[in-house]
């Protein structure tokens, strides 16, 4: 089945079967699906992640080739830019490249 989506909500989907995935009922019982998903979906899963990774090189601040991070006031961890022009720009990018929609297997 095909279904439309954005960038946005495939990480997320993403990121929920990753975490999901190490609870022993989840990964049993649906493993297949799972792989399957993978496996149909992973051109646009790794246009995604590429996407990520040049956006965190050009505008996250670096130190021996390693991205920049630090927890913020909520105790979560952030990347630090070089400046806040860097930083507004990195969002007005993945913003605007996780509203693109696609078309993905389920």
């Amino acid at each position: 089945m095909k279904a439309k989506i954005t960038y946005a909500e495939l990480d997320m989907l993403n990121q929920s079967i990753k975490r999901e995935s190490q609870k022993p009922a989840f990964a049993v019982l649906l493993g297949e699906k799972i792989k399957n998903f993978y496996a149909r979906n992973s051109i646009r899963l790794n246009a995604m992640e590429d996407k990520f990774e040049e956006l965190i090189a050009k505008y996250v601040k670096h130190e021996k080739e390693v991205p920049v991070t630090k927890k913020d006031e909520n105790d979560i961890l952030v990347y630090e830019f070089n400046d806040e022009e860097s930083r507004e720009k990195y969002m007005q990018e993945i913003k605007d490249f996780c509203a693109r929609q696609i078309e993905v297997q389920i």
